[in-house]
């Protein structure tokens, strides 16, 4: 009990020391937006970046990082109000962003900057925030998104085309190559979807089969099924030394001289 007391205070104030350094944070923050942008301090460069659309190039990124993960995996389980919420910012962002483009806002900093700009500013954070769980996600595809996908490709294509063959200006498409379309899609969308993936299989293709045609499986590990294929029924396969274990003690009577003996694609032990 007195080897422990201590430790319970100290992790009593570690909640008030993370409180008390946020408190901290956005009392300083506070004190330099007023001086950037009241006090015209140069140096914070705020009075240079005084729109909306500053502030979202600066911070969606982390923004996404943040709460799309979330959204992405637990968005079935996550509470009422906290959709809720979440739906309603959304919903007064997109009147913000339409108003800043009718009234039109100076503040809001959306006035000149067109479609081609909006996706240089979604696309890459959506990508880097939920990549990670795309393959997750693809069990829970059904019909239904694959339709919505197509349709929105087939809109997203015909807009592009339109917007070079009319020209529409808000698009932002005019006078754009295919050099800047491979720098708008080529890191976001073709990297991780499509070079990448080609590339790890490539690299890695025969390697865990190689290996353990060479070295033999570990205690415990199946030989894959291209070495099983190759060995003749009762066929033996010596092990590969591995790092002792619970499991592995007790297998096969604790005999050193056991070897992994395969019999209709199923692991025996034999002396």
């Amino acid at each position: 009990m007195a080897a422990t007391s201590p430790a319970a205070p100290a992790s009593k104030r570690a909640p008030q020391m993370r409180g008390f350094a946020v408190i901290c944070g956005v009392v300083a923050l506070i004190v330099l937006l007023i001086g950037g942008y009241a006090g015209h301090w140069a140096w914070t460069g705020f009075s240079d970046n005084d729109t909306l659309w500053d502030w979202l190039q600066l911070l969606l990124l982390p923004i996404a990082i943040a709460t799309l993960p979330i959204w992405v995996r637990h968005g079935r389980f996550m509470d009422a109000r906290v959709r809720i919420g979440l739906g309603i910012g959304l919903l007064v962002f997109g009147a913000i962003v339409l108003l800043g483009y009718l009234m039109p806002w100076k503040w809001t900093g959306f006035t000149g900057n067109t479609l081609w700009d909006w996706l240089g500013l979604v696309l890459l954070p959506f990508v880097i925030a939920t990549i990670r769980y795309w393959s997750e996600l693809r069990p829970r595809i059904t019909g239904r998104h694959v339709v919505v996908a197509t349709v929105s490709a087939t809109l997203l294509v015909a807009l592009v085309v339109i917007g070079y063959v009319r020209p529409w200006k808000w698009t932002g498409f005019t006078g754009n190559t295919l050099w800047d379309w491979i720098q708008l899609v080529a890191v976001p969308l073709l990297f991780p979807l499509v070079i990448m993936p080609a590339a790890l299989n490539l690299i890695s293709t025969g390697l865990e089969d190689r290996r353990m045609a060479e070295e033999g499986p570990e205690e415990g590990e199946a030989p894959p099924a291209a070495v099983a294929g190759l060995l003749p029924s009762g066929a033996v396969v010596p092990l590969r030394p591995s790092r002792p274990s619970a499991r592995s003690r007790h297998r096969c009577a604790g005999n050193p001289r056991t070897s992994l003996h395969v019999r209709d694609g199923r692991r025996r032990c034999r002396d």
